[in-house]
């Protein structure tokens, strides 16, 4: 917490991205976990305790908003959702200014998982909370 409210802190705070190495320690599977941001914060805070990380990131599919913006996905049972290459949506860079802006709160994955906070640190950290159902004390 020092270093959010702006102090030294007294040893370097360690903050990996573990996400498929929190899911496997939980003993999950991607699939458990892409369209469920509550399994995903279990894993991500049962890797947490079991090995005192200061926070983590939370990250575990780098297609969702791709998806919201028309792209179509292919979801794996062990292994991070993947772009259907077989139909992009981008075929060059001309078609990326027909590209449409995503309703995080309709489409595509947004909705299971991303979801646009206010700007402050504070809302931010209360949004996940509450996202992920986390009750944890944030000085631990």
């Amino acid at each position: 917490m020092a270093v959010l409210n702006g102090e030294v802190p007294d040893c370097v705070p360690v903050i990996p991205q573990t996400f498929m190495f929190a899911i496997e320690n939980a003993g999950m599977k991607m699939a458990d976990v892409v369209r469920n941001p509550a399994r995903m914060a279990d894993a991500l805070i049962h890797s947490m305790d079991q090995f005192g990380y200061d926070a983590c990131v939370i990250d575990f599919d780098v297609v969702t908003l791709a998806e919201a913006c028309g792209a179509k996905v292919v979801f794996r049972e062990n292994d991070p959702a993947v772009l259907d290459e077989s139909d992009l949506l981008v075929k060059d860079w001309g078609t990326v200014a027909s590209l449409r802006v995503p309703d995080p709160w309709n489409d595509g994955g947004c909705p299971y998982g991303w979801r646009p906070p206010a700007s402050s640190p504070s809302a931010w950290v209360t949004a996940l909370s509450s996202w992920a159902g986390l009750t944890r004390d944030p000085s631990h």
